[in-house]
């Protein structure tokens, strides 16, 4: 089992690879993203989620733009209420609030509901995870009149699986996102992709830290785009009140 995980983690990561070469030119940033990932299990059935986490560039390249200030900062906060249909699936809504500089020093605002449908499935050690969410986009910019609602489509594939140690508390979790935008015409365009993998270490039944590399991929216009790397640090902990 883990040496077909293996080959699929060095499978996925090459396809990667071919899907970011791009013939226009490219615009590259670096920095750090602390998350915090947080589960309340309220009932049998229900959860309350809180996903939070900053986008803190450090450096940027831009040999080929005339853009300053390309790196993004990005402050999110995301609140879900999550509900179990059965053993495998469950399905949420949530809202979110989002802050992104992302050129020019220029302040987005957005406020986004979306709700998803989530698919979990564990086969031999490894635990597989499909998700599917759909964002309606409220976006405003600081200091102006532009105001604007979009909304897209998310495909998240992810899985995790234990890694041989000591006091058995090591993971690998890995996951892929494609965001398509919607368009006048009803077309999804691909627009944007997220892919991480980490290690995990369990610390007790409550909390855990992952910590690896985070690759975030947006389309600037029709040739250009903006890779971001960055060390992603998560705190994941979840609570059971439904015991209690």
């Amino acid at each position: 089992c883990i040496e077909k995980m293996k080959n699929l983690i060095f499978t996925s990561l090459s396809f990667l690879l071919l899907c970011y070469k791009g013939t226009g030119q490219t615009i590259n940033s670096a920095g750090l993203f602390p998350t915090i990932d947080h589960t309340s299990k309220l009932t049998e059935k229900l959860d309350l989620s809180l996903y939070y986490f900053g986008a803190l560039p450090k450096f940027q390249t831009s040999p080929q733009s005339n853009e300053k200030n390309i790196a993004p900062l990005l402050l999110y906060s995301e609140q879900s209420v999550n509900y179990m249909l059965n053993n495998n699936f469950s399905c949420a809504v949530s809202y979110v609030f989002q802050r992104e500089n992302k050129m020019n020093g220029t302040f987005a605002n957005e406020n986004r509901i979306h709700i998803q449908t989530t698919y979990k499935k564990p086969i031999a050690k490894a635990n597989l995870k499909f998700r599917l969410r759909f964002d309606n986009r409220f976006i405003s910019i600081e200091k102006s009149d532009y105001r604007t609602y979009n909304n897209r489509l998310r495909c998240l594939f992810g899985f995790d699986f234990p890694i041989s140690s000591k006091k058995n508390n090591l993971y690998i979790a890995a996951y892929e996102e494609a965001f398509f935008n919607t368009t006048a015409a009803g077309q999804f365009l691909y627009q944007e992709n997220w892919a991480s993998i980490a290690l995990g270490i369990k610390i007790n039944n409550a909390n855990k830290i992952e910590c690896g590399p985070l690759f975030i991929n947006w389309k600037l216009n029709n040739l250009d785009w903006h890779n971001q790397y960055y060390a992603q640090i998560s705190w994941v902990s979840s609570l059971n009140f439904s015991t209690r």
